[in-house]
Parts: C-alpha cells; structure tokens; sequence
C-alpha cells in the first residue's frame, strides 16, 4: 500500500532450479537451513541484491528497481477447469467456489487479493472460520462470509455447486449455522489501528477490498479495475 509500511526480510534468496531435485541428489549434504547452504556458496541459491537495510524512503525510480520473486504454485490449479485436488490453497483465502465446486477459474485469486489486503493493513485474517460442535470449518468460512459481505449465494450459484446440499438448504440458507449476525469491513478495520491511513483511505480500501468479495465471480473487480481503483492511486505500479 505504501512503502513505509512494507518489511523485506534481512535475506532474500530464490532458487535457481528445483530445491528438492538438488537435496535428493545431495543427500548427506541436506541441511534444514537455507542460511547454512547459502554460507556454505551452494549455487542453488542467490542472495536477492536488496541492501538491508533497504532505505524506503526513496524515488519511485530507486523502488522499481526492485526485483520480485513470484513463488509457492504448490497447489496451483489450471484456470478455466475443475480443481483436481479437494482441498488446495491457504484457508484464509480461499473463495466460495473453491468450498462450493461451483465456476472455478481466474476469479478465486482476486477473492484472494481482498482478503491479502485486509491481512496486510490490519494484521489479522479477514475470515478465519472455526470448526463447532454442529458444523465444519466450511460451514463457519460461508457463514463468516455472508456475515461480512452482507450477501446471499445467487441461486445459479447454487445450483451449479456440488457440494451445494452439504451446506444450503433448498431456499439458500445455511443448513447449520441458522443465526448470522452481519458486519461491514468498515467496521471490521475500525476494530484495528492502522497507522497512517486517513478515513477516507481506509474508506477506499474497504471499497477497494468489496469489489474483490463478490460472490458471484463473474461480479468481481477484474485485475485491470483494481490496478485503477482510487485505493491503489498512489501506489507504485509494477
């Protein structure tokens, strides 16, 4: 959001090639510390050239010299097809679709990217469902989910998602967690301190993070909407 609140890590390496290759191929040598093999000058690794440290109180020039590493395709899917695992990705983040098995696709990373921006303003998951005596973590994720964004699952949806009779009824209410008790995102924030965001800044990241949580995928903000949204205005851009 801004640099003056973004932290690099004292180290920063990337792989050249694949790390597990390399151990499988060294066994004796493997080391649970990636300090220790980068001290020990294995080529695997490369020190990121970030000086530490980094002076962020700079140039938008000096910034984009920056390099960035995109990393963890662990449990990547291909876009436009059906997961082929059941349960894939970081809880927190994941989408109604990937809890339902109804239209996934490109969608699932910019619900992803509403509730990365909330992490990394407040310090605190956006959802962070709980598994109760009468229902799953699941259950809790779609109710905290209707809670917060204050909508209800689109029939089509529905209708569309596998696992829909796990968790709705007929006329789309939750079969387990009848009670909902709704919230906004404002309000969510206003619970936190977040250091040198104005209301209204913190008015746009709301915004900013609604457009991402819709619950139709095809109602959300597109990459392109959200590189030209007001919270992201004075941003550096990639």
């Amino acid at each position: 959001v801004k640099l003056s609140n973004l932290l690099v890590g004292n180290s920063l390496y990337y792989e050249e090639r694949d790390l597990e290759d390399y151990l499988e191929s060294h066994p004796v040598e493997t080391v649970a510390d990636v300090g220790e093999l980068q001290s020990r000058h294995y080529p695997i690794f490369k020190e990121q050239p970030i000086p530490h440290p980094y002076t962020w109180d700079t140039s938008a020039f000096e910034a984009e010299k920056m390099f960035i590493y995109l990393i963890d395709f662990g449990h990547a899917q291909r876009a436009g097809e059906q997961p082929t695992e059941d349960c894939f990705g970081a809880l927190a983040l994941r989408a109604p679709e990937v809890i339902l098995w109804s239209d996934f696709g490109p969608g699932v990373d910019i619900w992803a990217v509403g509730c990365i921006t909330f992490e990394l303003l407040v310090g605190r998951w956006l959802f962070d469902p709980e598994e109760g005596e009468d229902w799953s973590v699941e259950d809790d994720h779609l109710a905290k989910i209707m809670e917060l964004t204050g909508q209800r699952f689109p029939q089509s949806m529905l209708d569309r998602a596998k696992r829909r009779k796990q968790y709705f009824s007929d006329d789309g209410n939750l079969l387990k967690i009848n009670k909902l008790i709704p919230t906004s995102l404002e309000t969510a924030m206003a619970n936190y301190s977040i250091p040198g965001l104005s209301e209204d800044e913190i008015g746009n990241a709301a915004d900013f993070i609604r457009a991402c949580l819709r619950l139709d995928y095809k109602e959300r903000a597109t990459a392109k909407e959200l590189l030209n949204h007001p919270f992201l205005s004075n941003a550096f851009k990639c």
